[in-house]
């Protein structure tokens, strides 16, 4: 049926960027931290405690104004102390247990904490040898002025592979580069003086994909001036005042090597300097914008554009655990109103057979129009916060040609892969591997592995509600106790509607009815409401076996520690 678009506060999708970069980054990393320390836990004790208090700042740090880039300035000086802490913290315990999971041996132990097995790019630092082996095959390592590279195939899910640095002969370079243009197994692309793309060809589907006469990878900073609410608004009239990023003050490729191949650009525009290095790779088809911009503006918007030559008029959009697709036209107002739309991790425009997806790995503003798909990277706004965004910015985002529809192509496992890089740490013997879970349905993302609570199955706190004043919903709001089920109510009334429900339920011998919990539902329609606690997997089937006569609403809530969390 669509969804509920709100016209109003779209900069909040991108105001005060490093808050949103550390808030995704910690996330991340948290989730990396958890499938670690449960693969260690024989070895390393699990850091129950480390991660309770992380989670907590970071949960804390999403609230309201902090996360959407509209609070005053002391609390942005206070998150970046508490996101770096935070990154300390968990990059610590994350390489103790990589440490204590590499087999003993003088190898290189490499982890996919993602879902899905991958082949990709993988930092090394400190290899000095030109090349890694599995045992069965050798794989060529590049050195750049950051580390060593290599890119390493097939590496399961939610585990590790091992790889012996080896020296091996002379590796063939599939990157060609001749003067602004480089060709690549996946793509052709051209620049022109001023470091726009402007023409990529892909070589795999005999496509051309920039529109005509126009650039890929275009920056441009629009005056970003709305009427109201500064931090939080963009206005439909920012398109009117803009200056394209042409500027260039240094163009160079800086990689040329087996592995990837990287152009370098330095732009300046007004007082703000913006260096891009941009990744093309032998042997995965993504090509990575790694940027950093020393911004110096005030109310201006930077966009990077790409207009692709993809004949559609609906884009998809990564919402949590799934996608929405959106008209990209302008048809009615509701259409007009939608200029600027969130996305998580990446956006995708496709026709029957082919498309492009637009990847990131920290921002969430998005704009889409005749096929033109655009990255909000920076606004700049002054009230409440006078200095918002006037720093140094660091983010990746990428862009990623396929075949057929965004499904087939596997952009979501891509865009995994860009947020969540490989890591590797010293240890292991070639061929050795390990997998904790995978799953072999495409549609299927197995996300987050960590360790169960007292309880091993969380439960879900059901809300039934029944007939009742607002006075007695309140009162048992007030005790909030657990009670075994063989304890009556102590209100005659409310324990006739139990021994009612509880009837229905244990009528059906395969649902285990553990306890009740007595509590306020914020009383829907003034009336009292009951919560059965069941396991997650039991919860559906619960209230399919309620009569509908029962029924006046229900709601799901999380139970945990004794206290009631919405």
């Amino acid at each position: 049926e669509g969804e509920l678009y709100p016209e109003y506060h779209r900069g909040t999708y991108t105001s005060m960027a490093r808050n949103k970069r550390g808030n995704r980054k910690t996330e991340l990393g948290l989730m990396d931290l958890e499938l670690l320390s449960v693969l260690a836990a024989p070895q390393l004790p699990y850091p129950v405690e480390a991660l309770d208090s992380l989670w907590k700042n970071t949960l804390l740090n999403q609230f309201h104004d902090i996360l959407p880039g509209t609070a005053i300035h002391e609390v942005y000086e206070q998150t970046k102390k508490e996101y770096d802490a935070m990154a300390e913290t968990i990059s610590a315990l994350s390489a103790d247990r990589m440490q204590v999971l590499a087999p003993q041996g003088e190898g290189i132990t490499v982890f996919n904490t993602t879902g899905k097995t991958r082949s990709d790019i993988v930092v090394l630092e400190n290899c000095t040898a030109n090349a890694l082996s599995d045992g069965k095959n050798t794989y060529p390592v590049q050195q750049t002025e950051n580390g060593a590279v290599a890119f390493l195939p097939d590496l399961p899910p939610k585990g590790y592979k091992c790889f012996a640095p080896v020296e091996a002969g002379s590796f063939e370079n599939t990157l060609h580069i001749d003067g602004s243009t480089i060709t690549t197994p996946f793509y052709t692309v051209e620049f022109d003086e001023s470091g726009l793309i402007t023409r990529l060809y892909d070589r795999k589907n005999d496509r051309e994909t920039v529109q005509p006469g126009k650039y890929a990878n275009l920056m441009r900073m629009y005056e970003d001036k709305p009427m109201h609410y500064d931090n939080w608004d963009i206005d439909c009239y920012y398109t009117e005042k803009f200056w394209d990023v042409t500027d260039v003050q240094r163009m160079e490729w800086t990689e040329r090597g087996p592995v990837r191949a990287t152009l370098e650009i330095e732009r300046k525009v007004s007082r703000s300097v913006i260096c891009q290095k941009i990744h093309f790779y032998a042997a995965c088809p993504r090509i990575d914008f790694e940027t950093t911009v020393d911004w110096k503006e005030h109310q201006h918007l930077l966009k990077a554009h790409f207009p692709m030559d993809v004949h559609t008029d609906e884009a998809t959009f990564e919402i949590q655990f799934g996608n929405v697709t959106r008209k990209t036209h302008q048809n009615t107002s509701w259409d007009q109103a939608r200029f600027e739309s969130c996305g998580q991790k990446w956006i995708d425009v496709s026709e029957g057979h082919y498309g492009i997806s637009l990847l990131n790995d920290c921002k969430y503003g998005h704009s889409v129009h005749n096929g033109e798909m655009a990255l909000t990277l920076i606004k700049s706004g002054t009230e409440p916060n006078p200095v918002a965004d006037q720093e140094m910015h660091v983010f990746t985002y990428a862009l990623y040609p396929h075949a057929e529809t965004w499904r087939s192509a596997e952009t979501v496992a891509q865009a995994y892969f860009l947020n969540q890089p490989v890591r590797a740490t010293a240890g292991g013997i070639a061929g050795e591997a390990y997998s904790l879970a995978s799953v072999d349905a495409k549609n299927v993302i197995l996300e987050t592995v960590k360790q169960a609570g007292a309880n091993p199955c969380p439960p879900i706190v059901l809300g039934i509600g029944i007939g009742g004043s607002f006075d007695k919903c309140a009162a048992l709001a007030k005790k909030a106790l657990l009670r075994p089920l063989d304890q009556p109510n102590a209100d005659p009334y409310y324990a006739a509607l139990e021994k009612e429900l509880l009837a229905v339920v244990r009528s059906s011998p395969e649902l285990k009815f553990h306890s009740i919990f007595r509590h306020s539902s914020h009383s829907y329609n003034n009336k009292a409401s009951f919560a059965y606690i069941y396991p997650f997997c039991e919860a559906a089937l619960y209230i399919h076996q309620l009569p509908a006569s029962l029924l006046t609403s229900i709601e799901a809530d999380f139970y945990l520690q004794n206290k009631m969390m919405h």
